[in-house]
């Protein structure tokens, strides 16, 4: 009886003591290093990307970026085969197939421990993406806005909201620019301005010349407010220098432009030359057609002695047109490049005209 007692309690306790023995003992963990190199120089890449995918279905298992140098060391990663992915800007993203993440078979570590292995799986290449491109084209666009020492250039050419207007309508945009409903300008405040076009004195007045030039054939205005003494700048506020639009390229050229808008507010402008290398001959015409419509009402008292006081009230509605033509033709001729000739005219014939009704009238004395 007593030595059957003494087997049981023996066997039983090997048993618990073997069961604890096996739950303690759990799958290792890998930290796993290496580094991602240039194709070419072998230089490091710094913080490119790894994802370590399952390599069956390529689900994303762990990941981590390299170091400044290009080198990784990502932790607590499973024992198992991974497909490796190296992502990094400008690089073609790599696929690495096969990649074994297991205690080295020469490791004299005690297997029965669990702690993290350090696994080297190798320095990893990759190689630049390059895209075959068919043809660059590089378009060089002037500022809106140009400072300059003494003048500010606002180059309305650029602009497309800028078309099918006149030029007093883009006088009117100008910071520091005001136009009077007469059509004169004046410059931060003062009348004394000159008109310039293409950096010679206009013989109209600026009224005339703004309303009868299309803003399509504008390239560029300059508010000169510090004028040099070529100018004769004596009294001057400044000086507005129109500049309009030229062709450079050799040969013959020509452009056309049209805008049509209601109310009517029309344009047609077209721009011919022809150039050699020391001959340009150029020639432009430029038409505008507006109108609008205007209502208005007044008020006048007349005092015709010291008891009779008449008010008068109008009201009045009508419309205006006006239109114009403008052709300039010219020929420069440079000999050299320090020496040039210029010779040109201008013609702008237009008309306006004015009907107005007046729909209500009334005269009140003794008011």
């Amino acid at each position: 009886m007593k030595v059957f007692c003494f087997i049981a309690v023996t066997l039983t306790s090997f048993l618990v003591v073997a069961q604890e023995s096996y739950t303690k003992k759990e799958a290792p963990t890998f930290t796993v290093s290496g580094a991602v190199l240039d194709f070419d120089d072998q230089n490091g890449l710094p913080f490119a990307a790894l994802s370590f995918l399952n390599a069956e279905d390529k689900s994303l298992v762990t990941g981590g970026i390299c170091d400044n140098l290009g080198n990784f060391s990502i932790e607590n990663v499973k024992g198992s085969t991974y497909t490796l992915l190296i992502e990094y800007i400008g690089y073609e993203p790599t696929l690495i197939n096969d990649v074994k993440v297991r205690r080295p078979k020469n490791s004299q570590m005690d297997r029965s421990k669990s702690a993290n292995i350090t696994v080297d799986i190798g320095a990893f290449k990759i190689k630049k993406s390059i895209n075959q491109l068919d043809e660059v084209e590089l378009v060089e666009e002037k500022a809106m806005i140009v400072q300059e020492i003494d003048r500010k250039i606002f180059n309305v050419g650029q602009d497309i909201t800028n078309t099918g207007g006149s030029a007093i309508e883009l006088m009117e945009k100008l910071p520091s620019v005001e136009v009077d409903i007469d059509g004169n300008i004046s410059l931060r405040g003062s009348n004394q301005v000159r008109l310039f076009v293409d950096g010679k004195p206009s013989m109209l007045t600026s009224s005339e010349l703004l309303e009868t030039l299309p803003s399509s054939m504008i390239e560029s205005i300059e508010l000169i407010t510090n004028p040099s003494a070529k100018y004769s700048p004596e009294g001057m506020a400044g000086i507005i220098n129109v500049v309009l639009k030229k062709n450079n390229k050799a040969g013959f050229n020509g452009t056309v432009t049209a805008t049509v808008g209601y109310p009517t507010r029309n344009n047609f402008t077209t721009l011919l030359n022809r150039r050699t290398k020391k001959v340009n001959i150029f020639g432009s015409y430029g038409y505008m057609d507006r109108s609008s419509w205007f209502k208005s009402e007044s008020e006048s008292f007349n005092y015709t002695d010291s008891t009779t006081t008449n008010y008068l009230v109008q009201e009045k509605s009508g419309i205006q047109e006006r239109n114009s033509h403008t052709f300039k033709g010219g020929i420069d001729f440079t000999p050299n490049e320090s020496s040039s000739f210029n010779l040109q005219g201008n013609f702008s014939p237009s008309t306006r005209s004015k009907m107005d009704t007046i729909n209500y009238s009334e005269i009140i004395s003794n008011v």
